[in-house]
């Protein structure tokens, strides 16, 4: 069926806002190594800051009036908020004992974790072809991963290290998603947003004032400002205001910019490259989740709204 030129317009604005936002992802990394900061005072900032910018959008476009929360899903916003946390401390902390291209690529072991917590925990039904694509995608990973140079050569520790708390990264931000999905459609996703900056602020406030200080220097806060402006409220705006807009399958295609970006951000500013069998194996990883979400053989299709109910694209 032909798209009105309305829609097509509509649709072309909106890819172009989630490319716009997966390629600003894509520079995380290098915010967060130029902050020169640790990684728990770098997910406090972030959340500090996103969370100003969500409460300003939010306040500006109306969705406070229009608000209604209830004892379930605000322990369930700030739940994910507890979880996202960890996962940005995680996945930093990664970034910085090894690099931002392979940390991002154990990073994105993530789509198994989806697709076998919704087996186990949403009880949903999994064909044998896409266990196939996953178990693509799983080779691709480890393709990826470089797994034999990082477990048994010599002095690949920190790349052992690396590699575990990106995935353990992966799997809270998992835990992200599910108590996000949980809440439903109630509640407007730049609000859930809003809360989940706050709760990971507030979580991690005290953790600085007993560790170390709290307030960063001159130099240290234009990247602390950027990530929680940039990368987490303008980003979160960006991709809700766009992802309602587009086919499911073709969002599944789109959020393959981010890991892209970040591993050409990490070649042109730190000169860190991945091997050809490294780049195979991300190849493969994109082939089995394309798969697993149905981008083919089957033809495009409209989302009934945001996929899973999460924070798709927002991981990093």
């Amino acid at each position: 069926m032909n798209s009105s030129p309305a829609t097509a317009t509509a649709d072309g604005g909106a890819v172009v806002r989630v490319v716009a936002a997966q390629s600003l992802l894509g520079t995380l990394g290098v915010f967060v190594l130029e902050s020169g900061v640790s990684a728990e005072a770098a997910v406090f900032w972030r959340c500090l800051f996103g969370a100003a910018f969500l409460a300003l959008f939010c306040a500006l476009a109306g969705q406070f009036r229009s608000a209604f929360w209830t004892r379930r899903t605000l322990g369930l916003a700030v739940t994910g908020g507890v979880c996202l946390a960890v996962n940005w401390m995680l996945f930093f902390k990664a970034i910085q004992i090894t690099t931002i291209g392979f940390a991002t690529v154990a990073y994105h072991v993530q789509p198994f974790w989806v697709l076998l917590a919704s087996i186990a925990v949403a009880r949903e039904r999994v064909s044998a072809l896409q266990v196939g694509w996953l178990l693509l995608a799983f080779f691709g990973f480890l393709l990826a991963l470089d797994a034999r140079r990082v477990v048994f050569s010599e002095g690949e520790a920190r790349l052992l290290a690396g590699a575990g708390l990106a995935i353990a990264g992966s799997l809270f931000y998992t835990a992200t998603l599910f108590a996000t999905r949980a809440i439903g459609a109630d509640l407007r996703p730049q609000l859930v947003a809003l809360v989940h900056c706050a709760t990971g602020a507030a979580m991690l406030a005290p953790v600085l004032l007993l560790f170390g200080g709290i307030l960063p220097s001159a130099v240290e806060v234009p990247w602390l400002l950027g990530l929680g402006a940039l990368h987490t409220g303008l980003v979160y705006v960006l991709l809700y205001s766009a992802l309602p807009r587009l086919q499911g399958a073709m969002i599944a295609v789109l959020l393959f910019v981010y890991p892209a970006a970040a591993l050409l951000v990490d070649y042109l500013v730190y000169g860190h490259s991945l091997a050809m069998p490294q780049v195979a194996g991300l190849l493969l990883i994109a082939c089995g989740t394309l798969g697993m979400g149905g981008a083919w053989p089957r033809r495009w299709r409209r989302p009934a709204g945001l996929p899973g109910g999460g924070l798709p694209g927002a991981s990093g």
